[in-house]
């Protein structure tokens, strides 16, 4: 009995689970989460902030004693930091 025809025929109609497995492993990463999460406070603030009053400083890198450190946004105004 051929048992390579039967076991094609079955899967052959899941082909599109393994994109899908994959998309949601890369989508649920602490990577996708933390590169989104920067994207989309930088949209909002370039849409809700009037430009004319807000300076957006983003991937600032610090120096402290135990080496850098890094913060994702900086937004100055004449209101404040």
């Amino acid at each position: 009995m051929e048992y390579t025809s039967i076991i094609f025929d079955a899967v052959r109609p899941l082909w599109w689970v393994l994109p899908i497995i994959v998309l949601l492993g890369i989508f649920k990463s602490r990577w996708f989460k933390g590169l989104f999460g920067e994207a989309f406070v930088k949209l909002i603030a370039r849409l809700r902030l009037p430009a004319n009053e807000y300076r957006a400083i983003h991937n600032v890198t610090l120096a402290v004693p135990d080496g850098t450190t890094q913060i994702d946004h900086v937004l100055v105004s004449r209101y404040g930091i």
